[in-house]
């Protein structure tokens, strides 16, 4: 269990700096894009103009306008869309991993369980191999006797009301 929290905490702090560095390269493309775009108006000269070649000047600029931002919003749409779609898969990865280590109720997959009781079933002793590291570096494997205890846990479901168990074997 230790190796799959281990897992999902760097899932999860991959994630994080993943997300930094997408908010940093938005800030740095945001900043390049307002260091090219200069916001200079024309001036145009009123003195000569009549109300008709005001309003077609007028249009082109707004026309023009909206051509640029269109194709400027085009282009940080598709480049959030390459962007974001590992972010996205990277999510459904994580929800996935996180179903599987949910428990399930085999009649009906709801995640709605409640744990009814533990029994103890059996008890014994065994050895296991231990390492250990001495002070002059060398590794030394050695056997140490242990207590097992084969532990059974009886669940239910909340919504079909089944009843199963699980049997565990763990060092007492």
């Amino acid at each position: 269990m230790n190796e799959n929290l281990k897992s999902i905490i760097g899932i999860i702090l991959s994630l994080i700096i993943l997300y930094l560095l997408i908010k940093g390269t938005f800030k740095v493309l945001k900043w390049l894009i307002n260091l090219f775009i200069t916001n200079k108006k024309e001036q145009i000269d009123l003195s000569n103009l009549n109300a008709q070649e005001l309003v077609s000047n007028q249009i082109k600029g707004d026309l023009g306008k909206q051509n640029k931002s269109s194709v400027f919003t085009k282009f940080f749409q598709n480049i959030l869309l390459i962007l974001m779609l590992p972010v996205y898969f990277i999510g459904k990865i994580i929800a996935k991993i996180c179903y599987a280590l949910q428990d399930h109720c085999p009649k009906c997959d709801s995640t709605e369980i409640k744990h009814i009781s533990t029994q103890e079933l059996d008890r014994w002793q065994g050895s296991k191999k231990v390492r250990e590291k001495l002070a002059s570096g060398k590794i030394k494997e050695k056997y140490v006797n242990a207590t097992y205890v084969l532990r059974r846990r009886i669940y239910q479901c909340n919504k079909c009301g089944y009843s199963y168990h699980r049997d565990n074997k763990e060092e007492k």
